[in-house]
């Protein structure tokens, strides 16, 4: 049975780099396919005292059972993705299904994403129209 991507999904995500190549984010899809068959997803990403971080969306450690580490949601590199790419990344077994965000985290990264200064307009945009829409 192929995956399907739906709202409130969390996934593991590849984004090693030359120095890390086995790096992964957990990514939460945030939004239900909408008509042009996509999703909006965000990346959590682990605070480090050294680094600057957004501190618009804080999750602490359990807020989800995969974050041992106090995280911010990553939102300047949003992403809008084909629901065929999803189904397709999640099937090969290159994205890993993890469990789902709650209710409560949801909501708290989606109304941080409309307040983040670090938020791309486009996405902004994209998901105030999955709300408007009920797909959010």
């Amino acid at each position: 049975m192929p995956y399907v991507p739906h709202g409130k999904a969390a996934l593991l995500i590849p984004s090693g780099s030359h120095a890390n190549p086995t790096a992964r984010h957990l990514f939460a899809v945030l939004t239900d396919r909408c008509p042009d068959n996509r999703h909006l997803l965000v990346s959590f990403s682990t605070i480090r005292e050294d680094r600057f971080h957004d501190p618009t969306c804080i999750v602490e450690p359990g807020e989800h059972p995969f974050l041992a580490a106090k995280s911010f949601i990553e939102y300047r590199s949003s992403l809008i993705v084909h629901t065929g790419h999803l189904t397709k990344m999640v099937d090969l077994n290159y994205y890993a299904v993890k469990d789902d965000i709650s209710d409560e985290l949801h909501k708290k990264i989606c109304a941080g994403l409309l307040q983040s200064a670090f938020s791309p307009r486009l996405i902004k945009n994209y998901l105030a129209a999955q709300q408007r829409a009920g797909r959010a």
